[in-house]
């Protein structure tokens, strides 16, 4: 949301990784074809996940470098130390029920703001049963958020 004088005094965050995800450490080591059986890992993981994921996954590598969790050196170690303005936080966090797993991409705790220390209980939390995706219902959501 935007006050009158145009700056933004609400960030709403939907199933973001704001401390990473685990993934993107177990995507970067698949498609990590250095090493004396470089050759070899990369032809098991070609028939693993495909040519086509093979090649989006090392097509991808610069973002999943800034999806791993925070550590010296990374953006989100860097991005998460940075002082954050006084306005509203709100958290969408998916999580899973008895019948769905929830967002199998990046864990709940990642997803809530509270967990990033410049932000530590300052945002709302929303839960949401689903999976990662977007989905219609996320605009009903938004729509009561708001």
């Amino acid at each position: 949301m935007k006050a009158s004088n145009g700056r933004s005094t609400r960030l709403i965050t939907i199933a973001a990784p704001h401390l990473g995800t685990d993934k993107a450490i177990r995507a970067l080591d698949a498609v990590d074809d250095s090493g004396m059986f470089g050759i070899v890992k990369e032809w098991f993981v070609r028939d693993e996940i495909g040519d086509g994921m093979y090649h989006t996954l090392k097509a991808s590598r610069g973002i999943l470098f800034n999806l791993v969790p925070p550590a010296p050196g990374t953006l989100l170690f860097w991005l998460n130390a940075q002082p954050h303005p006084d306005i509203d936080y709100v958290s969408v966090i998916r999580s899973g029920g008895y019948v769905i797993a929830g967002d199998l991409v990046v864990p709940p705790f990642s997803q809530d703001m509270n967990m990033v220390p410049a932000l530590r209980g300052k945002s709302k939390r929303w839960l949401s049963y689903q999976g990662h995706e977007l989905t219609p219902n996320d605009g009903k959501l938004l729509a009561e958020i708001l």
